[in-house]
């Protein structure tokens, strides 16, 4: 009798253990097969903005109305995918390839949205400030979390100024030509870096606060 009784929380004991490693594997699954499914959905997305930018690139050569509208759904939509990019980036890690590629991806997007938005600003005369923002995620910058406040900044700063602001973000230390090109271009020597309109330069948050004078 003393050894069935010793022998029986022993089996609960197992049992426990058995139904927990199920319950956390399965909790491992399910999180991996949601994050799968956004970056699916996040993948489809951009081939959606690709095709929605190239119609625009070939249809303003047709169109002679300056609305707005032209411009408004692809904006919307590009600046979704890249809160999406974010998330990417927490679910997988900032370093992963999966993540990486879809970035170089989003750059050429971005790029392609800039020579739009900034030829239908010249020809209709539109008051748009174009703003680059070229961050790191570097652990030599993670610790002070600069990007993410210049981040922060940047993004309450559309929200006060939906018409006439249009923000891209490029990732400094991104393995790409068209980033490599970029920083030559605009002479970006160093990340956390903002510029507004291709020509005035914001380097560290106290000079980024300055972008509201700018553009008062």
């Amino acid at each position: 009798m003393i050894e069935k009784k010793r022998e029986l929380p022993l089996l609960k004991v197992f049992l426990a253990f058995l139904i927990a490693t199920f319950l956390f594997s399965s909790g491992i699954l399910i999180g991996y097969s949601v994050s799968y499914i956004k970056f699916q959905d996040i993948s489809n997305g951009q081939e959606e903005i690709k095709y929605d930018l190239l119609g625009i690139s070939l249809e303003k050569e047709f169109i002679t109305s300056c609305s707005p509208v032209i411009l408004s759904t692809i904006s919307s939509e590009l600046d979704d995918m890249g809160k999406s990019i974010d998330i990417l980036e927490q679910r997988f890690g900032k370093t992963d390839a999966r993540v990486l590629n879809e970035k170089k991806k989003y750059v050429l997007l971005e790029i392609q949205h800039f020579v739009i938005v900034r030829e239908y600003k010249e020809k209709c005369n539109k008051n748009i400030n174009l703003i680059f923002f070229f961050y790191s995620n570097s652990d030599e910058y993670e610790k002070s979390r600069i990007a993410a406040r210049i981040g922060n900044f940047l993004t309450d700063l559309k929200k006060n100024n939906q018409d006439n602001i249009m923000i891209y973000s490029f990732d400094y230390d991104l393995n790409m030509n068209m980033i490599k090109i970029l920083k030559i271009t605009y002479n970006i020597t160093s990340p956390n870096v903002v510029m507004l309109n291709e020509n005035e330069k914001f380097g560290g948050m106290s000079e980024v606060e300055q972008l509201k004078n700018y553009l008062k």
